[in-house]
């Protein structure tokens, strides 16, 4: 498959060998992916390491699931959260699960969306609704994203 991958000095793009999901996951064939503020800082900072394809912003349909998925996710149109957690170690219980070293992020500790097919746990998928354009489950993840900073800079009168 083509994957846009990095490289010193920047990006290009490249033949990678297509993901084969583990049992628990699924392969989305992307369909759009956002350009966020951190990948671009990433590369031009030259924080990435060589090989590393970046994307977590994305929306696709599900091509192949692993053993264990129900195949009925096949061809679904979905929005995936790029970050996983274990919910039991200390990084997901101080509330920071993008630090949890058991799961991997998708886009930036694990091969991410710049490419036509990206590997995905199961549990991170989100179902989009019939008729929506599948390009419009890319702006799931920067919508979170800013609701979540609302909700932490909100002052409550019963809080």
């Amino acid at each position: 498959m083509k994957a846009i991958v990095c490289v010193p000095g920047g990006v290009e793009v490249a033949d990678v060998k297509d993901p084969v999901p583990a049992p628990d996951e699924v392969v989305v064939a992307v369909e759009a992916c956002g350009l966020c503020g951190s990948d671009v800082h990433a590369i031009e900072s030259g924080v990435t390491t060589v090989g590393q394809i970046l994307g977590h912003e994305f929306a696709g349909r599900v091509a192949d699931v692993g053993d264990s998925v129900s195949a009925g996710w096949i061809g679904a149109a979905v929005a995936v959260n790029p970050l996983g957690s274990c919910g039991s170690c200390r990084a997901c219980a101080r509330g920071v699960p993008f630090e949890c070293p058991a799961v991997p992020n998708l886009g930036i500790t694990a091969p991410g969306a710049y490419a036509q097919y990206v590997a995905a746990p199961e549990r991170q998928l989100v179902r989009l609704p019939d008729g929506l354009p599948v390009e419009q489950g890319t702006h799931a993840e920067p919508l979170a994203v800013a609701l979540h900073a609302v909700d932490r800079v909100l002052t409550r009168p019963w809080d």
